[in-house]
């Protein structure tokens, strides 16, 4: 949720309320369950720690648990990784899913334990199947297979693991952690810090989301009003109902904008989900406007189109609110499930040398030259442009059409050429005679 006015003597007191009300109904809050539960570990950052924990240790050929940093009380912050070869570097693309950014939305955490369940136990009976399980319909094993053997699906259900301690919205520091991000921050907006990326979660964040080279993430929120749940799409800075900037500017407004419909449309017409009927598919800035958002960082700097997706349930859940976890899961399953495999589509590639060896942090621009070109033109930024992973790796959720890109780095040759991508998310180069998923590109060195 985004509420801009926070103020730290009314969070003392939610505090009190919350330490004295988490551990509802299942009498004392360290009681995670054997095996522990996304019901009894969501509002609770020792009980994501328990859960994500005992995930690793279940199924150690799926996932992959590392520490990506420490908060700013040095609790740590975890990411755990779903795949068919978790921490190998494969040619798929790579995609984040977070909550907890604000402490006193816990649903938010909840929901990332529920993917990670959903995605590891379907994918068990993918590999397994049993006659007798009737869990999962034969549509959602195979959409689980698909995902987990062709995309890196990382989980991070907890930025702020302090706020979610003790129940506040922000940081130990008072720091709205989504207002510290280092894109069209601004000294003026609200609880953003003394300067970008000063709080350890978001810098944390920031190295990690570099590192793996993310190009679509969903950011997982809860809304305090039942009209604002919803999905919402950058730009959180930009107001587009006073300016056409981003329609005209944006180059992949469009599948932007028709993947966010999609889920929208997708979870509003679940008819068990609490006020169905408001959910709906907005730009951020239209909302209201924000600096410094994740959304904008993501999107400005990497050119990853990163979702934020407010859920119905307020702030301050309890385990009491278990049975809403579930239902709120089971309206937005479809629609995330089917959101993650959108991260196929677009322009992608690997950046190698002359030794075949992956070039990381080379930078990546793409233009459209297409006769509907449009430059995506915010501020200083005036490409859609990124840099490539660790294993040096790239995409761009884009729409079909003729682009150009230019690659370079330092102690390299710059390379430019002309690339068609196709609707499914395959791309040819002039090199090339087929289409691929990720092609090759290579850096020679000077």
């Amino acid at each position: 949720m985004r509420n801009k006015h926070i103020v730290p003597t009314l969070i003392v007191l939610i505090i009190l309320v919350f330490s004295l009300s988490c551990s509802g109904g299942i009498g004392d809050a360290k009681d995670f369950g054997n095996p522990p539960s996304p019901g009894s570990c969501f509002c609770d950052p020792d009980g994501v720690e328990t859960y994500l924990e005992w995930v690793w240790g279940e199924y150690p050929q799926f996932t992959n648990l590392r520490n990506i940093g420490s908060s700013e009380d040095g609790r740590p912050i975890y990411v755990i990784e779903l795949s068919d070869s978790p921490s190998y570097s494969e040619e798929e693309p790579a995609v984040l899913i977070n909550g907890a950014i604000h402490g006193d939305e816990q649903l938010s955490a909840g929901i990332c334990l529920k993917l990670i369940e959903h995605l590891l136990t379907a994918y068990d009976y993918y590999l397994n199947p049993d006659p007798d399980q009737t869990i999962f319909s034969e549509a959602e094993v195979e959409q689980a297979g698909y995902l987990i053997e062709n995309f890196k699906i990382h989980i991070l259900p907890a930025i702020n693991p302090d706020g979610l301690a003790s129940g506040e919205r922000l940081n130990s520091n008072y720091v709205d952690l989504n207002r510290n991000f280092g894109y069209n921050w601004d000294e003026s907006e609200f609880n953003n810090g003394e300067a970008a990326f000063d709080q350890a979660e978001s810098a944390a964040v920031r190295d990690d989301f570099t590192e793996e080279g993310y190009s679509l993430a969903i950011n997982l929120h809860t809304a305090a009003y039942t009209s604002n749940i919803g999905i919402y799409a950058p730009w959180d800075a930009i107001d587009s109902t006073t300016s056409d900037f981003i329609e005209t500017y944006l180059p992949n407004y469009q599948i932007i904008k028709t993947i966010g419909s999609s889920y929208a449309d997708t979870v509003s017409n679940n008819n068990p989900y609490p006020f169905n009927n408001y959910f709906h598919y907005e730009e951020g800035g239209d909302w209201y406007l924000m600096n410094g958002s994740m959304a904008d960082w993501a999107m400005g700097t990497s050119g990853a189109v990163s979702y934020t997706i407010e859920l119905y349930g307020a702030q301050n859940f309890t385990t009491d609110d278990s049975y809403l976890l579930d239902e709120t899961w089971s309206s937005h399953k479809a629609a995330m499930l089917e959101l993650i495999k959108k991260a196929e589509l677009g322009s992608g590639g690997i950046i190698i040398d002359s030794n075949l060896s992956p070039v990381e942090d080379a930078v990546i621009s793409l233009d459209y030259t297409g006769a509907a070109s449009r430059a995506f033109i915010a501020k200083e930024y005036n490409k859609l442009a990124g840099n490539s992973a660790k294993d040096g790796s790239f995409r761009f959720l884009t729409g079909e059409g003729l682009y150009h890109i230019t690659i370079s780095k330092n102690g390299y040759q710059s390379v430019e050429m002309d690339v068609e991508v196709n609707s499914t998310g395959l791309t040819r180069t002039k090199d090339s005679l087929s289409y691929e998923f990720f092609p090759d590109y290579t850096l020679p060195k000077l």
